[in-house]
């Protein structure tokens, strides 16, 4: 009872905070939902099967074009996430909720699926990414979906005064030099920071290494699609698989 009443507390947090808000965060969060219904639509309507690294409630599963017979979801458990997929999709017996934390336990039964999903999570793995993407391009028949923040340019400078503005707490911390840099777009002059946080984070180096698995079809950014991946928030990037990839080992 009360690790059940302790996920609803989660729930509510994690969910309020970032979707149901009906402001601007809510609809830059929801944007990524949406791209994920449209490209998923567009490259893979009839998907029957589905991997998740990042899962935490499923709310994936919402936004695709039709209800997976099969959906695998992973995730490291934060905000007891786990215990709230498990209890919105109970009645889905072939849908699974599965602790990770490094990439060996992704997947390790080495079953395959139609598309794979990433949303919000490599940005949150450092030193980790390559063996995540080599274990997803290993489980993925057809296409992947992944989105990532932007955290350089004048995007990153936006959100941290955006921060400010707002008086909300900075779960990064920058020296002046880093500042900068970030700005600059010279990421490898940015001390990428423990899990949890975003700093130092950059697409275009994730890029490369989803090249080496994946062909990357589409990169583009949201909300404001009709401006250019570097002017927006999130990067949604399209990948299709390999006929000959790089296995995880």
């Amino acid at each position: 009872m009360k690790e059940a009443a302790t996920a609803l507390v989660f729930e509510h947090s994690y969910n309020e905070r970032l979707f149901r808000n009906k402001g601007l965060i809510s609809k830059v969060h929801f944007s990524r939902y949406y791209w994920l219904k449209e490209k998923v639509s567009k490259y893979c309507p009839d998907v029957n099967s589905v991997i998740e690294l990042g899962c935490y409630d499923g709310k994936a599963l919402d936004f695709l074009p039709k209800k997976p017979a099969t959906y695998s979801g992973y995730d490291a458990n934060w905000e007891d996430s786990l215990a709230i997929a498990e209890k919105k999709w109970q009645r889905e017996k072939n849908f699974h909720f599965i602790f990770c934390d490094n990439p060996q336990q992704l997947n390790p039964n080495g079953d395959t699926f139609d598309i794979s999903i990433c949303m919000e999570t490599l940005e949150h793995v450092p030193g980790m990414e390559q063996g995540y993407i080599a274990r997803l391009a290993a489980a993925t028949k057809k296409y992947a979906f992944i989105t990532v923040p932007n955290e350089k340019g004048i995007i990153f400078v936006l959100k941290h005064l955006s921060k400010k503005i707002l008086n909300k707490p900075e779960s990064d911390r920058y020296t002046f030099k880093e500042f900068f840099n970030a700005f600059l777009g010279r990421m490898d002059k940015v001390k990428r920071s423990e899990i949890c946080s975003h700093k130092g984070f950059d697409y275009d180096q994730l890029l490369k290494t989803l090249s080496l698995y994946f062909d990357i079809i589409e990169v583009k950014g949201m909300p404001l699609k009709f401006l250019p991946a570097s002017l927006n928030y999130t990067i949604g990037i399209v990948l299709k698989k390999k006929k000959a990839n790089l296995l995880a080992k």
